[in-house]
């Protein structure tokens, strides 16, 4: 099922006059916002605004707009020359800038593509049971130290620098964030616990954000008379209009799920504190602690995010976990802003600089039953931080 819309107003400008001829003043008109937008989804309730109470609205869907705003300058009374010469032909009112028709709409998204990159990520960020500390790995990597210590790079040349961001990369910052994460667990534990027992089988709301990423793809300027509206004699003005377009491109996602989690049975004596301590500073042995220790698990989850999926099969801190809901949600935004700046002058040859604006947004916004256990291949492969660290491990190498 689907719907859309096309929207768009008419709205006074203003008018421009001369004395003794026939066909004037001449009035002019623009469209302040104008565009399309067009909803679909395949099952459910496609939410806004009609959102139900339990606030589940369910399904899948997308929506597409295409939007351009004009923003409208002050009014001035603007002269053909001065005094207007023997016409007296003036114009009084206001300007926009004219953006034209940028772009259309961004491609429809495929709505599986959409989602599954993602889902394993957000529902791993969204997880209310997570260890707060992951102690057992902590004390796995402390074999190391030793190694860490010994090591003396100054003598070695240039072939030390790949083993020295290693060793940084590795060792030393790997270390010093556990002993810093030990402490603020130690600080809010109790704080951690008690939250656990207050929404154990309770519905627990998450939202998060996973990333965005907003660059400018563009950024063009120039010097027109056509690039302001509306366009008058060349005798108006006191020079060329300058004009400046800059072209910005977002990608959001986000995600939103209900959590409902059980804590393990029994009186909640010492026992049963420690053991719950225990969980929340990551000492008890699962699945994920066994694949975090293993060789080469780090590069592996760079490409296909297994780590966060084995994370996902686990309860965490709890005995039983489920999502009743879980969305991801993403928004691609392509926005166009032309700005303009022309100078005029008045009756009495006063000049007067005049700037518009206008800005052009093509979106479209998804959201998809999420799914956790879907692998991760990120979209625009490795980061800065990551090549640099293969390159370090070719570079160790060298003799």
């Amino acid at each position: 099922m689907s719907k859309s819309r096309t929207f768009g107003t008419a709205a006074y400008l203003g008018t421009e006059f001369q004395d003794g001829l026939s066909g004037w003043p001449k009035d002019f008109f623009y469209t302040p916002k104008s565009g399309r937008e067009n909803v679909f989804w395949t099952s459910g309730h496609y939410g806004y605004p009609n959102f139900p109470l339990d606030r589940n609205v369910g399904g899948d869907f997308w929506v597409a707009k295409d939007i351009i705003t004009r923003y409208q300058s002050g009014d001035y009374d603007l002269w053909y020359g001065v005094d207007g010469g023997a016409a007296h032909q003036h114009y009084l009112g206001s300007f926009v800038a004219d953006i034209g028709t940028p772009y259309g709409w961004l491609d429809s998204p495929n709505l599986d593509w959409t989602a599954k990159p993602y889902g394993a990520a957000l529902y791993n960020k969204l997880k209310p049971t997570k260890p707060t500390f992951p102690g057992l790995n902590a004390l796995w990597e402390l074999r190391e130290v030793p190694g860490m210590l010994r090591q003396r790079f100054l003598d070695q040349g240039l072939r030390s620098i790949g083993n020295y961001w290693l060793a940084l990369q590795f060792g030393w910052k790997p270390l010093l964030n556990d002993c810093r994460n030990l402490v603020l667990t130690q600080q809010k534990a109790q704080q951690v616990l008690k939250q656990l027992i207050r929404d154990n089988g309770k519905p627990v709301r998450r939202a998060t954000k996973l990333f965005e990423n907003k660059t400018t793809t563009s950024f063009t300027e120039g010097y027109s008379y056509a690039a302001i509206y509306p366009s008058l004699v060349t005798q108006y003005h006191d020079d060329t209009p300058y004009w400046s377009k800059k072209e910005e491109v977002t990608d959001r996602v986000w995600g939103s799920a209900r959590f409902r989690y059980f804590l393990p049975e029994g009186p909640r004596d010492i026992l049963w504190t420690t053991l719950m301590m225990g969980r929340i500073f990551g000492l008890n042995p699962t699945p994920l602690v066994v694949w975090n220790a293993m060789p080469w698990s780090w590069l592996i989850d760079w490409f296909t995010g297994a780590g966060q999926v084995i994370a996902n099969l686990e309860a965490g801190v709890a005995d039983r976990l489920a999502a009743e809901y879980f969305y991801v949600m993403r928004e691609q935004k392509r926005e166009t802003t032309m700005n303009v700046a022309a100078r005029y002058h008045d009756k009495t040859g006063t000049k007067h600089t005049v700037t518009a604006t206008s800005v052009a947004e093509n979106s479209i916004k998804t959201r998809l039953v999420g799914d956790p256990f879907g692998l991760n291949t990120p979209e625009n492969g490795l980061t800065g931080m990551q090549l640099s660290i293969l390159g370090a491990l070719g570079l160790s190498r060298l003799r």
